[in-house]
């Protein structure tokens, strides 16, 4: 399945958490991901359910209005479908892993630091 599939699935135990939309969001992307994987779509819906089982979702109920509205104004001019994720984020105290870059450069430019890429995770695990 290719290098993408060996590395997710060596991953070190990590704790991972991600909005009720988390679902939504990855199997929009299927395709993309899949082109980038150079996978199949029934390899990348595989690699989804073993991905995303460990991953502990949070309703968006429970994440702070403010953490809310600071997600939304660091957003609104990056993708305001990435709302939820950095909202999480910042009600978590935790990195947002992500591989959208435009995200990444936009969240950066605009002094969220909190933000780490695929490429940066292995590097600091070693995988």
């Amino acid at each position: 399945m290719g290098w993408w599939a060996n590395w997710c699935c060596a991953l070190p135990p990590l704790e991972l958490f991600g909005p009720d939309s988390l679902r939504i969001e990855v199997s929009r992307h299927r395709e993309k991901i899949a082109r980038a994987a150079r996978l199949s779509l029934d390899e990348i819906v595989f690699l989804e359910e073993r991905v995303l089982t460990p991953v502990r979702i949070i309703p968006h109920d429970l994440v702070l209005a403010h953490h809310w509205e600071r997600a939304y104004d660091l957003v609104k001019d990056i993708d305001v479908d990435d709302d939820p994720f950095v909202a999480l984020a910042l009600h978590l105290r935790c990195p947002l892993w992500t591989g959208d870059k435009k995200l990444v450069r936009g969240l950066r430019r605009k002094g969220f630091k909190h933000v780490i890429t695929s490429e940066e995770l292995r590097k600091k695990l070693g995988v």
